[in-house]
């Protein structure tokens, strides 16, 4: 299997629930909730692309347009473009940060925006093979390399490239805490540290085996352990100041999420329709708790004093209590692929129909579910909305 991701090109819009409209008192047999507006922008990379295509900041919305060449802003009030800024390049990650909006360009450029012009500020030649994705943290802008196995490190105050640190593999997560930057290899089943005061990677485990059909692994920070899930269905502990591995387990058949909350670490499995609930402290003996679930989970969010798992095969969410495990089904639309809490409320992006289903916590029932329209594949909460980034049709 070719481990390079596809390049599919997906035409994007973003999506508003606007949080006020949320409150509206809407049924889901309507089909529409008040408020609702959806904003066409432009084709972006699509969902085998790991790359961040949409970055929030307060009222604004940048927007990664690869085939156009464009970094857009949006006013999410809107819906209007307030500026586009044309690239030399595709334009395949965009992101905020340390003051400027910051653009990855296939051809391997890093470009510096200024938020409020929308002026171009800095281009910064990378030097290094298909850059793919950008992120920011330990007070720096780093990107990593598909082909040339490296993290480029770019200083906030001379915003220049002060630093190449060497990996052993191409790095498909990156995770910052405890004054390091962690990076998962998926297809080495490896994790590296690196020391950001010095720029140099100090230590790289491996910490199972390599990933034949699943080459992306993750990695995440909390609980006092550094975590790493892989497609081989490896989830481990490291200890963040040696990194060596404190445990591991078999996360169940195609770990799809990971999350961390109520005091545990929480593994939605697609392969065999399960969350395991793991404790960090006795993680060695493996789940301490598994919960059956809907069909091809593949989406975790923690809120509302609640466990919520989109089950992408049955067209359900699934609620689990972690005190004591009772579980509770509500209806969604079709083909659930992620889920979020925000605004007091459990929101799912529905790719099989194009739609956002709204669950009230409280009553734990549907109270809308939202036409946007295509595929949709990311959503996330910011400045008091929902946002949605969904393949037109």
């Amino acid at each position: 299997m070719n481990s390079a991701p596809r390049r599919a090109v997906w035409a994007v819009a973003l999506v508003l629930v606007l949080a006020a409209a949320a409150s509206a008192s809407t049924g889901a047999a309507s089909g529409r909730l008040p408020g609702a507006t959806a904003f066409k922008t432009c084709a972006a990379a699509g969902p085998y692309w790991p790359t961040m295509t949409l970055a929030l900041s307060g009222s604004t919305a940048w927007v990664a347009c690869k085939e156009r060449s464009l970094v857009l802003k949006v006013d999410t009030r809107t819906g209007k473009t307030l500026r586009s800024v044309r690239m030399n390049g595709p334009v395949i990650a965009v992101t905020t940060g340390l003051g400027s909006v910051w653009a990855l360009e296939g051809l391997g450029t890093l470009v510096r925006i200024a938020p409020g012009s929308g002026r171009v500020l800095k281009r910064i030649e990378l030097g290094a093979g298909a850059a793919y994705n950008v992120w920011v943290g330990a007070g720096s802008v780093w990107v990593g390399s598909l082909e040339g196995h490296t993290l480029a490190r770019i200083d906030e105050g001379t915003r220049q490239m002060t630093a190449t640190v060497p990996l052993p593999a191409t790095p498909t997560g990156v995770a910052f805490g405890f004054d390091t930057v962690w990076v998962a290899h998926g297809r080495l089943g490896a994790v590296s540290r690196v020391d950001p005061q010095f720029n140099r990677r100090t230590r790289t485990v491996r910490v199972t085996s390599r990933a034949l059909y699943f080459p992306f692994g993750s990695v995440a920070t909390g609980e006092g352990s550094v975590w790493a899930v892989f497609g081989n269905s490896a989830l481990v502990s490291l200890d963040p100041g040696d990194l060596d591995r404190t445990a591991s387990t078999e996360a169940g058949v195609g770990p799809a999420a990971v999350a961390v909350g109520f005091g545990s670490v929480w593994v939605a499995n697609s392969g065999d329709s399960t969350v395991a609930r793991f404790n960090p402290m006795t993680f060695e003996e493996g789940a301490f708790d598994d919960y059956t679930v809907g069909l091809t989970p593949q989406g975790l969010a923690i809120g509302a004093d609640a466990v919520w798992v989109a089950n992408s095969g049955d067209d359900t969410v699934m609620r689990i209590d972690p005190l004591t495990g009772a579980r509770g089904e509500v209806g969604v639309g079709d083909g659930p692929a992620a889920i979020t809490f925000g605004v007091d409320s459990i929101w799912v992006a529905n790719r099989g129909d194009g739609t956002v289903s709204r669950i009230d916590p409280v009553t734990r029932k549907e109270v809308a579910r939202i036409p946007v329209g295509g595929a949709p594949s990311g959503i996330a909460v910011a400045d008091g909305g929902v946002w949605v980034t969904v393949q037109a049709p």
